[in-house]
Order: structure tokens, then C-alpha cells, then sequence
């Protein structure tokens, strides 16, 4: 995992020093994750519900052609769920997002549809029934986002989300049913 978060540097580092022939912004995020586990399984049984959690990062912003924006994020993310009104999953991730989005403009609006991956590893994980989940879990969480932000007065942001993980989040080899992360995010930053 170490070699991958050393490649997403690297990669955020060449996509900086390609400022001479684009316009970069960087900027600062944060916000709310509303976050629930989906959980596959034939019989119904498990029950889970919406769990806040906080995200807050750094971006940056890359313009190769006049309507098109990359945009590469570097965030501590967290995700999880509530589980049958007993127990609640907490897992805070260091997540990169490598975004593609539209520029398009509505008077002094601008109007940034984003699609994108998303490459997360595990910091931790929190639970009050099993205070070791970390050792069960895939720390590797791969995904995919779709949502738009928005920007105004110049420099400030919102935006709006929805990432779907594909990987399977526990590890164990006991027959358990699938376990992904699927999260709704809703954050403000500002481009520097």
C-alpha cells in the first residue's frame, strides 16, 4: 500500500509540474460523509443504517483544455455504518480520487459534473463489538464517484457525491456476506 500512496505523489507531483502548460488552482475541502455499508445477503437478515463521518482534504485542480478539468484530491475519509441498532463501523481512510469534470459556466456560476476512481487505505477501524476489526478488513478499498460541484464568488466550492465501492471489505475466510462502502459526501472548500 505504501508503494501506491508513493505513486498518487508522484503522480500529483508531475501533474504540478506540468503548471507550465496549464492553469492549476489548489485548494482545501472539507465535510460530511453519510455513509452506509451495503451488505449482500439472500436472507434479508442484516440491517444496516447511515453513519456520520468527516472528510477533509487538499485538491488540485488541472485544466488541459478550456471545458475539461483533472482534478486529484488527497483525503482522510470516514466511512461505516450503524449495524442493527447494536453496533457501529467506523473506518478512516487516507482516500485519493483522481476526478474527471466539466467546465461549464451559468453567468457567474460554474458548473463541474465529476466522474472519477478512488483508491482509500484503511487507517483504522472502529467498532464496539470488535475493537481488532482492522485485522479482519481489506484495507485497500477501491471505488468509483459520481456527483458535481460547484463553484462561485471565484474561489469558494460545493459540492455533492456519491461514491460506490467494488471491494470486498471483509477479509475473513468464514462464509459471511459481501461487504462494501457506499457514501453520499457534501462539502464546501476554497481554490487558492
Amino acid at each position: 500500500m505504501k508503494k501506491l500512496l508513493i505513486i498518487g505523489a508522484v503522480l500529483l507531483l508531475c501533474l504540478g509540474l506540468a503548471e507550465a502548460k496549464t492553469r492549476n488552482m489548489y485548494g482545501v475541502k472539507g465535510g460530511v460523509n453519510i455513509a452506509k455499508l451495503q451488505i449482500s445477503e439472500t436472507d434479508g437478515s442484516v440491517d444496516t443504517s447511515t453513519s456520520l463521518g468527516a472528510v477533509v482534504g487538499v485538491l488540485m485542480q488541472s485544466r488541459p483544455l478550456r471545458n475539461l478539468i483533472i482534478q486529484p484530491e488527497l483525503l482522510y475519509s470516514q466511512k461505516g455504518s450503524d449495524i442493527q441498532d447494536t453496533d457501529k463501523l467506523t473506518i478512516s481512510y487516507i482516500t485519493m480520487p483522481v476526478l474527471l469534470k466539466a467546465a461549464l459556466r451559468v453567468d457567474s456560476l460554474r458548473i463541474q459534473p465529476l466522474a472519477g476512481p478512488e483508491v482509500g487505505y484503511a487507517l483504522s477501524a472502529k467498532s464496539a463489538n470488535d475493537v481488532d476489526y482492522i485485522n479482519d478488513l481489506n484495507r485497500v478499498n477501491i471505488g468509483i464517484n459520481l456527483g458535481v460541484e460547484f463553484v462561485y464568488s471565484t474561489n469558494y466550492m460545493m459540492g455533492v457525491r456519491y461514491f460506490h465501492g467494488f471491494t470486498e471489505l471483509d477479509k475473513s475466510a468464514a462464509k459471511r456476506p459481501a461487504i462494501s462502502n457506499n457514501c453520499w459526501s457534501v462539502t464546501a472548500g476554497y481554490l487558492f
